[in-house]
């Protein structure tokens, strides 16, 4: 399977739990991805990137983001353990 890439069972299976959605070492998702299990726009992402609330992104091209999942599964984490709970 290519990184970054669900089968329709294993999305079905990730999309149940907000904690399952993430961690798994070595794998990017992308912005549309990102998004989507969020469940925010783009401009959210974005601002939570200009607070501190998520990681700063990898850009392989100039005109694509990334972030490494175990990133953003810390941040989640962080996220929901404080007050400061912006999903």
């Amino acid at each position: 399977m290519k990184r970054g890439v669900m089968s329709a069972k294993s999305k079905k299976t990730a999309q149940s739990t907000p904690s399952a959605q993430f961690g798994r070492e070595g794998y990017f998702v992308g912005m549309a991805e990102l998004c989507e299990r969020l469940g925010v726009s783009s401009s959210s992402i974005r601002r939570y990137v200009a607070d501190g609330v998520l990681p700063a992104p990898i850009k392989p091209t100039p005109r694509r983001l990334m972030w490494p999942e175990k990133q953003i599964a810390e941040a989640f984490e962080k996220m929901t353990a404080t007050a400061h709970n912006p999903l």
